[in-house]
């Protein structure tokens, strides 16, 4: 009898321990959150408060830029405790992949990362974006706190998809000393460009660093000729898939011109199997005069490692060539908004948040990057290499876009998977007879 009274209780105490932890609604963690494309709501604190978790990819997962997002994401969490983000940060080449894996039907997060050109656009035509256009209509103070060409570039089709978080733009950085030392200027022109590498090249010195093993190195050179050498409305014609033909005479020579800097001898030994950091490690200890790099690094790579010893210049002007001598190679990067979010305005409203003009000051002073907020890069916060940086930008004809985001993939990597073979000896000829052909299929099937 005392037996069945002792299991008796056992049960009671079960029944009631199972009944206390019903009642409890755990808060979502990025452990628990659901990993599909859909956001979840969730009952936190014995039902007073409903939380809806917010899906946020982004492209900057290295450990001197995570804090920043951290903290981004904590303060917004803390100032709208009804929204859980769940994070999660894919480096630069890995992010490719897995947005193409998203556009095949993959898991699409609320809020996700994806460059300007033919990257957001085939999110556009795959429906997976959503049209903001009426969020930002709605809020004209966050709508004209932009750079209006900057967010242009996330607009397609007259209706605006994608948010600018920063511009990025390519220059060639170049050692103060060694220039000082053999007498040289940043050049005016092509020609005189050419001069300074057989300068360096002469006093034994590599005049130009290129880490091509990841080959969208040599595909940001060939951003920059592609523009100098082809009228502007002829390859902005041909990087859209439905118009693709590259028949001018000015792809041939773009990358002739690439060839004819390796053949010279003016980039570093073994390119190709080089990495990009390895030549920015090489820049930093003293070797190489000159690299081709992006302005976010600026702060954190080039006055972190070698204080007040570097310089920039941009690409100078090709004499003669037909294409728009005053493009700056580069875009913007963008957020959007992923068409099957639930809660769009939790969204945006974490977008809202993200550019302000606090945190994306802050975006310029603690990561070195360039917002698209006006008035947010200042000399409070940015070097003055980046100001002038950035006057360049707004002086100029617009930005290019990057060849290897700004048209159909197979497009790119028939340019790619020939960048290496290029500096083997494969005629440019060859190359882009490879490139018309696939533009040509690409073309007809949009056709």
């Amino acid at each position: 009898m005392l037996r069945k009274i002792k299991t008796f209780l056992i049960i009671l105490v079960a029944i009631a321990i199972l009944v206390s932890m019903a009642g409890c609604g755990g808060s979502a963690t990025n452990k628990d959150a659901d990993s599909t494309s859909k956001d979840t709501t969730q009952t936190s604190d014995s039902g007073k408060q409903q939380q809806t978790v917010i899906k946020f990819l982004h492209k900057w997962p290295e450990a001197e830029r995570m804090p920043y997002w951290e903290d981004v994401v904590a303060r917004f969490e803390k100032e709208n405790p009804d929204i859980k983000i769940q994070m999660e940060a894919v480096a630069d080449e890995p992010i490719k992949e897995k947005l193409r894996v998203m556009l095949g039907g993959g898991s699409v997060p609320d809020v996700f990362f994806t460059w300007a050109g033919e990257f957001l656009n085939k999110f556009v035509k795959a429906g997976a974006a959503m049209d903001i256009t009426s969020y930002l209509d709605k809020d004209p103070e966050w709508k004209n706190s932009f750079i209006e060409s900057l967010l242009l570039s996330g607009a397609s089709g007259g209706k605006q998809y994608g948010i600018p978080i920063r511009v990025s733009a390519k220059f060639f950085i170049y050692n103060l000393e060694k220039f000082k030392e053999a007498g040289l200027e940043p050049p005016k022109t092509w020609d005189e460009f050419i001069n300074i590498c057989e300068t360096f090249k002469q006093k034994g010195e590599i005049p130009l660093l290129l880490g091509n093993q990841a080959p969208w190195a040599s595909c940001h050179y060939l951003t920059t000729f592609n523009a100098k050498l082809v009228p502007e409305d002829v390859w902005r014609k041909d990087y859209q898939p439905a118009n693709g033909e590259f028949t001018h005479p000015g792809y041939v020579e773009a990358l002739k011109l690439l060839q004819d800097l390796y053949n010279k001898g003016y980039f570093n030994d073994a390119p190709n199997s080089t990495t990009h950091q390895q030549t920015r490690e090489m820049f930093y200890t003293g070797t190489g005069a000159m690299i081709y790099d992006e302005m976010p690094n600026f702060k954190l790579r080039y006055e972190t490692n070698m204080p007040g010893k570097w310089g920039f210049f941009i690409c100078p002007p090709i004499e003669g060539a037909e294409g728009n001598q005053n493009l700056v190679t580069g875009d913007p990067d963008m957020f959007v908004v992923s068409s099957k979010c639930e809660n769009p305005e939790a969204a945006i409203r974490f977008l809202k948040f993200v550019t302000n003009m606090e945190n994306s000051q802050k975006l310029c002073a603690e990561l070195g990057f360039q917002s698209c907020v006006k008035g947010a890069v200042n000399e409070s916060n940015s070097l003055p290499q980046v100001i002038e940086a950035m006057n360049i930008i707004a002086e100029s004809d617009g930005l290019t876009g990057w060849l290897d985001t700004a048209m159909e993939a197979s497009v790119v990597d028939k340019y790619l998977a020939n960048l290496q073979q290029l500096f083997d000896g494969k005629s440019p000829e060859a190359i882009i007879s490879e490139v018309q052909k696939e533009a040509a299929r690409v073309a007809k099937e949009y056709k």
